[in-house]
């Protein structure tokens, strides 16, 4: 059972106080940057290096841009972290606080919306892995379609600075980003009203951690597949936009490839898509057809912690057909 017995005198708790106590704790607690940094762990092994970029010149050029970009809570999972410690494991924003990470702005708060307090399962990848908040497929290289691997290849720590930086480039995942910066004209709806889909909420209102990396993954199929594409025109123009994408990580030229991905967002082909196994085998979501306008994305609810039951997996016995035994 949960209890909440830490002291809340003066506004939410500390972080670090969560993590230094033994009572089980879901709740909100916040921290400075500086403070907080060491406790982190990240969930997933890459981000859009050119999408953090994007976030720190239009978010995180000031401090006070900055801390309206952290006023909505991170939500996590304390996790165990080696031995008898305790770390919170985001599953969400990682973009947002590499930007932060990298502005260099260390003193500014930051709020951690602790949804399950796991630190005493052993099972804890198990539980993680169930509930979907952990992204567990990489690259190779820029351009090839990412494989599976394993909760040990994930980053022991959070860092993204000039100097150390644990993440992997994925450079479709920033494109998905920037082809939700698609600005677009549609009367009363907001600019950026023909953006490539709408981030929808789960079934039960709340957030859904890494669903970028679907359309991104289907980028990236689209790349060499042109049956994908409405036309030859919008594939041939994406590659090129592509192509002019350089080591000096203009967001413009980014912002450029990614605006000519509309016609494949919004194209038949993305309609019916159907994910690989190891993104689920699902439909790719938040899909709209054609220019249909699109409104602000809902407000979706923090994530609630699941009820977990640990799925029984049968050993395998070998044995003889049961046909073969009977011609036998």
């Amino acid at each position: 059972m949960t209890t909440n017995l830490l002291c809340r005198c003066q506004g939410l708790i500390d972080c670090d106080d969560v993590l230094a106590s033994s009572e089980a704790f879901t709740g909100r607690c916040d921290n400075k940057w500086e403070n907080l940094k060491a406790l982190i762990r990240p969930t997933q092994i890459d981000v859009g290096y050119s999408w953090v970029e994007h976030k720190l010149q239009t978010q995180f050029d000031n401090d006070d841009d900055a801390q309206d970009e952290l006023e909505d809570a991170i939500p996590a999972v304390l996790g165990p972290s080696g031995g008898e410690a305790t770390a919170i494991f985001i599953i969400d924003r990682h973009h947002t606080l590499c930007a932060l990470d990298k502005s260099g702005r260390d003193s500014l708060e930051v709020t951690i919306d602790v949804v399950c307090d796991w630190r005493e399962a052993s099972d804890f990848w198990d539980r993680m892995e169930a509930a979907d908040w952990v992204y567990l497929l990489s690259r190779d290289s820029p351009d090839a379609l990412p494989t599976v691997r394993t909760t040990s290849d994930l980053p022991s720590r959070f860092s993204f600075t000039d100097e150390d930086v644990v993440f992997v480039d994925d450079r479709w995942r920033a494109l998905a980003s920037f082809s939700r910066k698609y600005e677009g004209s549609c009367g009363d709806y907001d600019d950026y009203c023909e953006r490539c889909f709408i981030r929808l909420c789960d079934t039960d209102g709340s957030s859904i951690p890494y669903f970028e990396f679907e359309w991104g993954y289907f980028f990236n199929v689209a790349l060499s597949n042109a049956t994908l594409w409405p036309t030859l025109g919008d594939q041939s123009a994406f590659q090129a936009a592509y192509d002019a994408i350089d080591d000096d990580n203009d967001l413009g030229d980014w912002q450029t490839a990614a605006d000519a991905l509309i016609p494949l967002c919004r194209g038949d082909a993305a309609a019916t898509y159907v994910l690989p196994a190891s993104l689920g085998s699902g439909s790719l979501k938040g899909y709209v057809h054609g220019d249909t306008p699109l409104a602000d994305d809902p407000d979706c609810a923090d994530p609630l912690c699941p009820t977990y039951e640990p799925t029984y997996k049968p050993t395998l016995l070998l044995r003889e057909p049961r046909n073969a035994a009977a011609s036998s």
